[in-house]
């Protein structure tokens, strides 16, 4: 049973078929074929979201601490902390970057703060 909507459609479009209907069937058919165009669905297209940009502080370059040439016990000491905390920055950042990407191909976008919670 066709909807009260299609009926509605062919009632407001009587008064103009029923002249081009008594002199030509050919051309009234055509002027049906056009209304039932007009109720064709257009296809569902899908944009991929747009990539999260990488903030600029996981861009920042890891630079080592300049190495004197001659060095006390104490003073390799301090080059070690200082190479150190230079390898936990770098890693700290390399870790945010896997976390961004992890982000980009996952199918539901897990959020960032979940990421987090799981390490």
């Amino acid at each position: 049973m066709p909807s009260n909507n299609a009926n509605n459609t062919v009632n407001r479009y009587k008064p103009l078929l029923k002249p081009c209907w008594s002199k030509s069937p050919v051309l009234g058919s055509l002027f049906l074929l056009l209304l039932l165009s007009g109720c064709a669905s257009t296809p569902n297209t899908f944009t991929p979201p747009s990539p999260v940009p990488l903030p600029a502080s996981l861009l920042v370059e890891c630079y080592a601490p300049a190495i004197p040439s001659t060095m006390t016990y104490g003073d390799s000491l301090i080059l070690n902390e200082q190479l150190l905390s230079v390898l936990e920055r770098c890693n700290h950042q390399i870790r945010g970057i896997r976390q961004l990407e992890a982000y980009r191909l996952s199918p539901e976008h897990v959020s960032i703060s979940s990421l987090n919670k799981s390490r």
